[in-house]
């Protein structure tokens, strides 16, 4: 109430307004005669003078912020994604008495509280700071997990995130957005020793009780995947050529995978390589793989192995399918060749009988000597078997003698 006001142009400025209203902040009228004309209000809230131009009513307005809760990049999170779940906690300890979300019921007497939505009103809160914890994120989106902000004055000030995510504010500074990451897992493709990625395997994963509607959308801009469709033309899942890195898939919701190679033995680098015949079975919730089966399945690298085979990293976001070389089978055919040598040696030989002829006459005594000759021939060959045939020609002496 202010009394003696003369005839001029004031400014009123309201530095606090009551717990949960934001401030008028300055407005100004002019006083002729007594009466307020004029009102001129500069910022939030409002001013109205009564009818006999005696009275000046100020109306803080209630103190209202927002979350808007979006996909990274700003475009709206789909319906089917389903919602977050939040907890809003006050740092400073105070009460949150009387505040509203969503239009709900006033809060009684507590310093925390929890909600669902990916978009929020908070009605009546008090200036103060607070944190707000995401505790579940729409199916197929990394959680922000926790952020922090001040509110002073209605407004929101130092909105910081703990966590992953992004968080912004809007340029009247009374709605907080959230953008939330797509979820992100790689499947690399490696020789059996998991160190060297390899190009050229066909790879799949399928699950045919969800929608893959937002899975393919977070995933558009890879031109190397392809929708798997099953009979009934449904999509049930997402295929791809494995290339020079692992490969990233977004935005997989929580249920039950498969996945395996598809396709026949594929080469690389001069190498073939055969594919693995199981299948990886995996659950996903939480965006993290929390349990995999398989024939296949192994806790480590194994270098030594002789077969394919799935590692599951241990942080849930990685899959390694590693390949083993083919085993080539060479069907050899030796001819061996015996080769058998017969040498036959030959032996001939050749007498010329000897006749010696001796005629005795008194005195004279004639002798006549006919000279042997042997005539030997022998043909040896390299010997496998050999065959020796002797052929013996007997020497017959005869001796004449005549007496006279």
């Amino acid at each position: 109430k202010f009394t003696g006001l003369k005839d001029g142009k004031y400014s009123l400025e309201e530095t606090a307004a009551p717990d949960g209203f934001t401030t008028v902040t300055k407005f100004t009228f002019d006083i002729e005669n007594g009466i307020v004309k004029n009102v001129d209000v500069e910022t939030d809230g409002d001013a109205v003078v009564s009818k006999d131009g005696k009275v000046l009513e100020v109306f803080d307005t209630k103190s209202v912020i927002k979350i808007d809760k979006q996909a990274l990049g700003g475009t709206p999170i789909p319906e089917e994604a389903g919602k977050a779940k939040f907890t809003l906690i006050s740092e400073d300890g105070q009460s949150l008495k009387g505040v509203k979300i969503n239009g709900g019921e006033a809060l009684g007497d507590v310093a925390e509280t929890d909600f669902d939505g990916n978009s929020a009103s908070f009605e009546f809160l008090k200036d103060g700071k607070y944190s707000l914890v995401e505790t579940a994120s729409p199916d197929g989106y990394d959680v922000v997990s926790k952020f922090t902000f001040v509110l002073e004055n209605g407004k929101v000030k130092n909105v910081e995130a703990s966590t992953t995510g992004k968080t912004s504010m809007s340029e009247d500074k009374t709605t907080i957005i959230i953008e939330d990451a797509p979820n992100e897992f790689t499947i690399g493709k490696s020789d059996i020793t998991g160190d060297k990625e390899i190009k050229g395997a066909r790879l799949e994963i399928t699950n045919s009780d969800i929608d893959w509607k937002t899975i393919l959308e977070a995933n558009k801009n890879d031109s190397d995947f392809v929708k798997v469709e099953n009979t009934d033309g449904k999509v049930i899942g997402i295929e791809w050529v494995s290339g020079e890195s692992a490969k990233i898939v977004r935005a997989l919701k929580d249920g039950n995978y498969k996945l395996k190679e598809t396709g026949d033995k594929f080469e690389d680098g001069g190498k073939i390589y055969d594919v693995i015949t199981s299948v990886l079975n995996f659950t996903i919730r939480g965006s993290k793989i929390v349990d995999a089966k398989g024939d296949a399945l192994k806790e480590a690298p194994d270098k030594t192995s002789e077969e394919g085979y799935y590692i599951v990293d241990k942080n849930g976001k990685h899959i390694e399918v590693c390949d083993a070389e083919a085993t080539t089978t060479s069907t050899s055919t030796s001819t061996t060749t015996s080769k058998t040598t017969t040498t036959t040696t030959s032996t001939s030989t050749t007498t010329t009988s000897t006749t010696t002829t001796t005629t005795t006459t008194s005195t004279t005594t004639t002798t006549t000597t006919t000279t042997t000759t042997t005539t030997t021939t022998t043909t040896t060959s390299t010997t496998t078997t050999t065959t020796t045939t002797t052929t013996t020609t007997s020497t017959t002496t005869t001796t004449s003698t005549t007496s006279k």
